[in-house]
């Protein structure tokens, strides 16, 4: 078992803004997620809040290792911009 640790920020500023975290498909809770356990492998991470595009990232755990995801959300562009 390794363990996960996920950050989200804006990619305009680099302010700290929550967002809803997915591993593999399936809701893994709300950033910020410290050190959270997540079985050795291959995952793909994706982070998804409203009026934000989502983003993902694909991950290596290893055992006893914490990896850290910090991805920037980007707003979506307003109708006409």
């Amino acid at each position: 078992m390794g363990k996960l640790t996920v950050q989200s920020k804006s990619a305009v500023d680099g302010a700290y803004i929550w967002a809803k975290a997915y591993v593999d498909g399936r809701p893994f809770g709300q950033t910020p997620i410290i050190g959270k356990p997540l079985p050795v492998g291959v995952h793909h991470v994706v982070l998804r809040r409203e009026g934000y595009l989502t983003t993902s990232q694909r991950v290596v755990v290893q055992p006893g290792v914490v990896v850290v995801v910090s991805l920037d959300l980007l707003a979506v562009p307003k109708r006409g911009q």
